[in-house]
């Protein structure tokens, strides 16, 4: 069930023939598998996803009047994508895989809010879930130099998340209110009204404006030893995760001050990854 039915009022909802459903959806896979000498395989699978009675929130909020959240149980979505992986099983110096993503999601919400939030129209849109990646690959290897003694690298390479398509910087005058909604005069002056300056920035959606790429890299370097005769593995390890973070950062649009209109030299990173790596040591048994 989707979250956003924590709030939801069945006795104070505007939906007629009101009807409770979870998300659902029909999804159906083709794959291939083959598997080669030498501990090598490969696999290929196609998919399609059709979603319906997909949950979403609206807000109402008409003028004078409280904030109301709608719920609606119409919701579509349609999803399809392929993947590949190659694969080398265990061996003796090393193992691991290549696989690779596509992605292709879209949503529609029949009913969505008018622009002031006071009434509800129909709508025709479709648009991409702001989680959405197109594409996504990985490299996992294990290397093995010694008995009892690997060193374990993974590397991603997503695609970014969409970002909005921003505007030129603009300076607006502000009309100072006091508490009681009077306009204020000026601290220091004394002078009505009191104006001041801010500035602002139009950002529009668009399907193809993306931040730069995802670029997860974890390192583990572990040393294990097998019992053969209570059948524990212990397992002695040093990792340290997202270490492409030393050197790169996904970016995306610039922040600027609204105060005085300057545009940040950096970049918004726009991503919810670690700023710096991640160290860990530890030990791990398994039976």
């Amino acid at each position: 069930m989707n979250n956003a039915l924590i709030s939801f009022d069945p006795e104070n909802s505007d939906m007629e023939n009101y009807d409770l459903r979870p998300n659902r959806s029909w999804t159906t896979v083709l794959g291939l598998k083959t598997d080669f000498g030498k501990g090598w395989s490969f696999n290929i699978e196609g998919y399609f996803k059709y979603v319906y009675d997909r949950v979403y929130q609206l807000l109402l909020s008409p003028p004078g009047g409280e904030s109301t959240p709608v719920i609606r149980f119409d919701g579509r979505g349609i999803v399809w994508g392929f993947d590949f992986m190659i694969q080398k099983f265990e061996s003796r110096y090393w193992d691991g895989w290549l696989s690779y993503t596509f992605t292709h999601a879209r949503y529609h919400e029949p009913v969505r809010s008018s622009e002031n939030f006071s009434t509800l129209e129909d709508s025709k849109t479709w648009y991409y879930p702001y989680f959405h990646r197109f594409h996504n690959a990985n490299l996992v290897l294990n290397f093995k130099p010694f008995k009892n003694f690997s060193i374990y690298l993974r590397l991603g390479l997503a695609s970014g998340r969409p970002k909005s398509v921003v505007g030129e910087i603009t300076e607006e005058q502000v009309l100072v209110l006091d508490e009681d909604g009077s306009p204020a005069s000026n601290p220091v002056t004394g002078e009505l009204p009191f104006i001041i300056k801010r500035y602002k920035r139009d950002s529009t959606y668009s399907d193809s404006s993306r931040t730069s790429w995802s670029i997860p890299l974890d390192l583990k370097i572990s040393y294990k030893i097998f019992n053969p005769r209570n059948k524990v593995l212990t397992e002695m390890y040093i990792a340290a995760e997202n270490l492409a973070s030393l050197f790169y950062v996904a970016q995306s649009n610039t922040r600027f001050n609204s105060y005085t209109g300057t545009e940040d030299t950096g970049s918004d990173s726009a991503n919810y990854e670690m700023p710096i790596p991640m160290m860990s040591i530890g030990m791990k048994w398994s039976f």
